[in-house]
């Protein structure tokens, strides 16, 4: 017999109209039916999964620029939660080996969510409550890449020729549909749960020949999709030890996890080119700010190109990380306030996750088997039945 891992329930009503919907001029303003179409396009090619959020049903409306999507209510935000002090250690690592297998789920069948953080993540259960209990649900696949959503409803921006195959920016008319791209993107995240690599350019040491000298500095930004899942991993560890600590590791006076919005979101609420220019200097100047906290750890260094990238896009803006390194590494902070109340093989999966380097970064996979880290959890009854119930299809 056919198990069923979902059920109905409550549900909740996403509305993005007016968002801000249009203009006194009857002009569309914002975008409000492009992130609604991309949300309901990445949730209905992405097979079903206990910890990913469920689409019941969604109404897009191009002419008004709206977008409505009814989708199962799955608690309350884990961002508020740990701010109000419901989450215990424990809690905690269980929702982590959750959200890595909503992750896991999503990588092997090439969608990259790229807005990882604590409050894209809502948690099941209020307290009081008498089905009470801590499962994680990952949220808001609005700004989500997805092969198979591109390729069935964006087909009009999918190359027919093999010239681009291998995955860059797919075009329309000479304009790059972000959708469809697996190139990094600045606006694509909130501010202080960016990887490095999605500011800054791709990490890539210049190949040397057999005396030392420079052979290759090749700045494409094109990567692999194994490669690009790497900047849900470092987001995952972000919205970890903010779950852990009740800070922002690299944005702490932002409260970024809950109040910060997307940035490809915020620019399209803009209602004129002078409120978008502003915005556009705003998100330049936060990123800097963030990009000199990271840098003053001693193991945070940055690949040469991205070194470059870095001086031509923030300029002065970020300091020299010469004049602002500190003796502590970023390892050994995130040992430090996490090994209080977790286990030490925890806190060095969330320190790995961490690596400057997306390639040392571990995948979902590799993190779900991290040997101790999940010490005193058990896996949730719902993800064994699904997968043991489900093989998942991989696609190159």
């Amino acid at each position: 017999s056919k198990t069923d891992f979902f059920t109905q329930g409550e549900s909740v009503l996403k509305c993005s109209a007016p968002f801000p919907g249009r203009d006194a001029f009857d002009a569309p303003q914002g975008d409000g039916y492009g992130f609604g179409k991309v949300e309901t396009a990445v949730l209905a090619t992405l097979p079903k999964h206990p910890a990913i959020v469920e689409v019941i049903a969604a109404f897009l409306e191009s002419d008004r620029n709206e977008s409505y999507l009814l989708l199962k209510d799955h608690g309350e935000n884990a961002h508020e939660a740990r701010k109000l002090g419901r989450l215990t250690p424990r809690e905690c690592r269980a929702m982590a080996r959750r959200i890595l297998h909503a992750l896991k789920h999503c990588h092997e069948r090439n969608v990259i969510h790229r807005d990882i953080k604590s409050g894209n993540i809502l948690i099941r259960g209020r307290e009081g409550a008498e089905d009470f209990n801590r499962k994680a649900t990952i949220i808001d696949f609005g700004v989500a890449h997805s092969q198979t959503a591109c390729e069935l409803y964006f087909s009009e921006i999918v190359p027919t020729t093999n010239e681009e195959e291998d995955g860059g920016s797919f075009q329309s008319g000479g304009k790059k549909n972000m959708v469809c791209s697996i190139e990094y993107d600045p606006s694509s995240g909130t501010p202080g749960y960016q990887a490095p690599e999605v500011l800054l350019g791709k990490y890539e040491l210049p190949a040397t020949s057999s005396e030392g000298e420079r052979i290759n500095d090749n700045d494409g930004e094109q990567v692999s999709m194994e490669t690009y899942a790497k900047i849900d991993i470092f987001a995952f560890a972000i919205a970890m030890y903010f779950l852990c600590t009740g800070k922002e590791i690299f944005a702490d006076s932002l409260d970024a996890g809950e109040n910060m919005t997307t940035k490809s979101k915020q620019k399209a609420m803009a209602m004129s080119e002078t409120e978008l220019n502003r915005l556009n200097q705003t998100e330049l100047e936060l990123d800097a700010k963030i990009l000199t906290q990271m840098l003053t750890y001693p193991d945070f260094r940055l690949a040469p190109s991205q070194e470059k990238n870095m001086r031509e896009r923030y300029g002065d803006l970020v300091k020299n990380q010469n004049e602002i390194i500190q003796s502590t590494t970023l390892t050994e902070k995130i040992i430090e306030d996490l090994s209080g109340r977790q286990p030490v093989a925890f806190c060095k999966l969330i320190a790995k996750c961490l690596s400057v380097d997306p390639s040392k970064r571990p995948s979902a996979v590799e993190a779900l088997a991290w040997e101790n880290a999940f010490v005193g959890t058990d896996e949730d009854e719902d993800i064994l039945a699904y997968e043991k119930a489900s093989t998942p299809t991989m696609t190159r």
